[in-house]
């Protein structure tokens, strides 16, 4: 949410910055886990030794960690400023399902309704700062997922794809519902910030002049 959170709060240069330097370490090191998962999945399902696979791992745990510490950094920053409130009051008013709908259509957001309506009660029901926390806790799931799997492995010497895991699965789930709400919060936040366009209003104005 780092354009519109600039625009709802009152931040100094130096927390923006601060906070997007937080943002962009924690968007490496989640892609860079992600990687990290992948492959050791594919070692998985290419029936090689567990090495590998522990290495990739402990590898994603590790990055996992550094950004959940980022995001973390990056809420405290939210949270140390008043927000404006004809900001929030902007993002209460959007009108999510028409933004859905295009960007469904324009193939900018994966076509989850689910993901899509757990952003807008975020969003309605406790803000930015709300779904920042859910980022967070997003990751922290992907972490555990990775743990379960490194830890259902530690006795292992070498699966088949038809042998593999419920962890590997819950990983891969793991991944794919953060990167589409993810994906969904980062659709959001590419809003011209006060822009009335997308607001209900907007579609009421636009309906009655048709």
């Amino acid at each position: 949410m780092a354009q519109i959170c600039n625009k709802v709060e009152n931040l100094d240069e130096t927390q923006l910055e601060d906070k997007a330097a937080m943002a962009k370490a924690a968007t490496a090191a989640i892609l860079g886990a992600m990687s990290d998962c992948y492959k050791a999945a594919e070692c998985l399902h290419a029936n090689h030794t567990v090495g590998p696979q522990r290495v990739y791992l402990h590898s994603a745990s590790a990055k996992l960690d550094g950004a959940i510490t980022a995001l973390m950094r990056n809420r405290d920053i939210l949270g140390s400023a008043e927000p404006q409130i004809e900001m929030l009051e902007w993002l209460q008013n959007l009108d999510y399902d028409r933004l859905y709908g295009e960007g469904v259509r324009g193939k900018l957001i994966s076509a989850s309704s689910t993901q899509w309506s757990r952003l807008v009660d975020i969003n309605r029901t406790r803000g930015y700062l709300g779904v920042a926390d859910q980022l967070i806790d997003g990751v922290k799931e992907l972490r555990r997922a990775v743990d379960v799997l490194a830890e259902s492995l530690q006795e292992s010497t070498g699966i088949s794809t038809n042998e593999a895991p419920a962890s590997l699965s819950a990983l891969l789930a793991a991944i794919s519902d953060f990167a589409v709400f993810a994906q969904m919060v980062a659709y959001v936040n590419r809003l011209t910030p006060l822009d009335p366009v997308w607001t209900k209003e907007a579609l009421s104005v636009a309906s009655l002049r048709g």
